[in-house]
């Protein structure tokens, strides 16, 4: 075989390979860069494709959040679980006899002598029921504020809004490294394998 042409088989896939894979590195840093729009011959818009799209990113990744991972049902569930409601319970109980003790026993010397034994029990089983009493109330108030007040997708859209972009693309790299590489070398063995099918359509 002509050396010249020889050359030229080799160099077909080799070429190919070589532009597959600077494609797929090339498309897999325009997902973050360049980070601001710029003009390409006047005409031509270039600009990241995470910079560019971020307003729709963030809204799309709230909407998934509020609908799909987190939502005020979401928290009125948790408040209504058994175990987070013993955990009140406790915490209800600790307080009270906290306020009991440092509190309405050291207001008067008579209190101190009132707040003891028996006496202190009911109290303090009294105030208990009453809070427990008035706790479904409580957290129905507080759930209807936080319906009010909390916004879950637009916290999750003011924080992407508000995300350093260095950081972002560091995370994800991370993250994906191994996928985004396989990627790269994907492109290289396509291009590769379409070289060598063209060198095999020109000999056959």
């Amino acid at each position: 075989m002509d050396p010249s042409l020889a050359a030229k088989l080799i160099a077909v896939p080799l070429i190919g390979g070589a532009t597959g894979y600077l494609t797929n590195y090339i498309a897999v840093r325009m997902l973050f860069r360049p980070r601001r729009e710029r003009r390409l011959l006047g005409f031509v818009r270039l600009q990241g494709l995470v910079p560019r799209r971020r307003d729709d990113i963030a809204e799309r990744i709230g909407e998934t959040v509020e609908a799909h991972l987190l939502s005020h049902e979401d928290i009125k569930r948790a408040l209504d679980d058994p175990e987070a409601q013993s955990s009140v319970e406790r915490m209800l109980h600790e307080r009270l006899n906290q306020m009991l003790d440092e509190k309405i026993a050291r207001m008067n010397p008579m209190f101190a002598m009132i707040m003891k034994g028996d006496v202190r029990q009911r109290i303090h089983k009294t105030l208990m029921e009453e809070l427990l009493r008035a706790l479904p109330a409580i957290t129905e108030n507080m759930m209807d504020s936080l319906e009010e007040r909390l916004d879950f997708r637009a916290i999750v859209v003011e924080k992407i809004r508000d995300f350093d972009l260095d950081r972002f693309e560091e995370i994800i790299l991370r993250i994906a490294s191994r996928e985004l590489r396989a990627i790269e070398v994907l492109g290289g063995a396509l291009g590769f394998g379409i070289g060598l099918l063209t060198d095999l359509l020109f000999l056959f």
